[in-house]
């Protein structure tokens, strides 16, 4: 692995639409499972987020100048844990700077600003995505043996 880029993560803002867009595009052109995404849907979670910050958050990864990927965030309340968890909904590197310890400096974040209120951090990969199963396993995700069910309506 190189060594790792120090990457600041900054909330979403508006200056930040046009690449963030490209990005959101971009990871559902490679994970193209489940729904279709579209600007509307994008626009209506950088409304809801923008104005909620209790409902969770966008997060830009910057390095110098340079935008190099994205999270979104969802917080909910666990009546099985008994605590808030923090869920990854979508998380992008771009393919420049994969590799570089950008997801797991971003891990260790959220960790840090979530220890108190928080009791894990979930996310779902899918099966044929290998590399992100077996990077999150290292970085100490374990597979929940629940399976994530949808009805679509």
């Amino acid at each position: 692995m190189k060594n790792d880029l120090k990457i600041e993560f900054n909330s979403f803002c508006d200056d930040d639409f046009d690449e963030f867009l490209e990005m959101v595009f971009a990871l559902y052109k490679k994970d193209a499972y489940g729904e279709k995404i579209n600007i509307q849907k994008i626009k209506k979670t950088i409304s809801i987020l923008s104005n909620s910050s209790d409902k969770g958050d966008i997060y830009i990864f910057k390095s110098e100048t340079y935008i190099v990927g994205y999270a979104i965030t969802i917080y909910y309340w666990s009546n099985e844990y008994g605590s808030y968890i923090l869920f990854i909904d979508e998380i992008y590197v771009k393919p420049d700077f994969r590799r570089q310890g950008i997801s797991t400096q971003f891990i260790d974040f959220l960790i840090n600003i979530n220890k108190r209120k928080m009791k894990a951090i979930q996310l779902e990969v899918t099966k044929a995505n290998r590399i992100a199963l077996n990077f999150y396993q290292k970085n100490g995700f374990i597979i929940n043996e629940n399976q994530s069910l949808i009805k679509l309506f």
